[in-house]
């Protein structure tokens, strides 16, 4: 069954979900609505609800569940936790496994062997074990430790991260169907949400659309070989052989160098000795041990201090994450290539930080820099490529720069509609920034003429 660019692959509810904390008391538990009027369940005083429907849609789960909650109050369990105690109800209840493709619980993978040789991973289970004897062990029948570790197993490995239209973490959950998917650095599919429900639909024309022929991104994709490797091998305990990862001179263009002649624009790059090659443009290949040390010392220090930089910004120290982005710009200023990952990700942070500080203009300087590489790591049809593009819009309306802001709205929108599809709320507000944005055009032109 071959599958159109834009169209669904597969459409799924939960069969287990939470609500991160951060958002309890703000959004619905059982829908994730945002809600000023919502009602918190009387019995734990821990779960909200924005109506008498999702309260009853969510009852036989949390009927047990605000026992456990109850009895621990105000202490409260961690997300994962919760998770995992709901996957056990769930599972004890016989709750229906309605889905597309009819998997259960059982079918999914657990990698009980990896975990238990896992010393992070068998410590949180164990944590877990615990904490899920403490509260729930004299309301709930929990499973043998071996059985609780199997669901502890399926629930690390298959669990999704339930985002908004921008990429904004809401909860997780558990999808019975979705979990059948594959991985691939250059994935030909992707999994957004409108409410809890998961959507997948293709990003590009998939000839065959059987479930192994359609593959899905499990990770960030402005990072480099060696750490989408770590962070696949360390979360779901597989080594990525994509084409992408298998792609050499694509590998390369992610550290990428300037040219040291300063006429030429080409890329220079590294191989797996960590030697410059020829300039992909200009052939020049003649680069003194000092010019490449220095270079190397710029790419070692932007490295290092992207992980504090990451540190500061979930610190909301924006102030001092700007401060640090500006430097490392500055020292790696005709070093670095336009599509260096450690660059690109510098400008995002800096991008991100002078919007908060309400720096509008260099926040203009900064973001058109990241959106051609980001289309060349994300692929042309992403979220991240799309929500980039709305980003930078905004900031260009905001600045009166109606014709980019336009062209870059409508890209968003674009793509939106393949990844979203139009009845999404995020296509609808981009939709909203675009009509604004023709309208001040169509005022301008009329003041203009008269």
């Amino acid at each position: 069954m071959k599958l159109d660019e834009g169209e669904n692959v597969l459409q799924e509810d939960p069969f287990c979900h939470v609500l991160l904390q951060q958002h309890r008391g703000s959004r619905c538990d059982m829908c994730f609505d945002s809600s000023d009027d919502l009602k918190k369940c009387t019995g734990c005083g821990g779960v909200y609800y924005c109506n008498r429907l999702c309260q009853k849609r969510d009852w036989m789960v949390h009927k047990l569940e605000c026992k456990c909650l109850k009895a621990i109050a105000p202490k409260i369990p961690m997300d994962s936790v919760r998770l995992l105690l709901r996957l056990v109800i769930s599972q004890n209840l016989n709750l229906p496994m309605n889905n597309q493709w009819s998997r259960t619980v059982e079918d999914l993978m657990a990698h009980t062997d990896e975990i238990k040789a896992d010393p992070d991973r068998s410590e949180q289970f164990a944590k877990f074990a615990y904490t899920l004897s403490e509260y729930a062990g004299k309301t709930v029948t929990l499973p043998d430790l071996h059985g609780l570790l199997k669901l502890f197993g399926k629930m690390v490995i298959n669990s999704y991260t339930i985002y908004d239209g921008e990429l904004r973490d809401l909860g997780i959950g558990i999808y019975l169907s979705a979990s059948k998917l594959d991985h691939s650095c250059r994935p030909n599919a992707v999994a957004t949400f409108h409410g809890v429900t998961l959507v997948v639909r293709a990003v590009s024309d998939i000839p065959d659309g059987t479930s192994d022929k359609v593959f899905i991104s499990y990770i960030d994709q402005l990072s480099p070989l060696e750490e989408r490797q770590e962070a696949l091998r360390k979360q779901y305990y597989f080594q990525c052989t994509c084409e992408k990862c298998n792609d050499e001179e694509f590998k390369e263009t992610m550290l990428s160098f300037c040219c040291p002649n300063s006429q030429c624009c080409g890329a220079v790059c590294l191989n797996k000795k960590r030697v410059f090659g020829r300039c992909r443009l200009c052939g020049n290949s003649d680069f003194p041990a000092s010019l490449r040390d220095g270079a190397m010392a710029v790419l070692d220090e932007c490295k290092t201090r992207l992980g504090q930089i990451q540190e500061k910004k979930k610190d909301k120290k924006w102030k001092a994450v700007l401060d640090s982005c500006k430097d490392l710009l500055q020292k790696s200023a005709s070093i670095l290539h336009a599509n260096n990952i450690y660059l690109v990700r510098v400008l995002d942070a800096a991008f991100c930080a002078a919007i908060e500080v309400e720096k509008f203009e260099l926040a203009a300087k900064y973001g058109p820099r990241t959106l051609d590489p980001y289309r060349l790591y994300y692929g042309d049809n992403s979220p991240n490529v799309a929500l980039q593009l709305f980003m930078v819009g905004k900031i260009q309306l905001y600045l009166q720069d109606m014709k980019t802001a336009l062209k870059l709205l409508e890209m968003s929108r674009k793509i939106l509609a393949v990844t979203h599809g139009i009845e999404h709320k995020i296509y609808k507000d981009v939709t909203l920034f675009v009509e604004q944005c023709r309208e001040e055009l169509r005022v301008q032109l009329e003041k203009s003429v008269s």
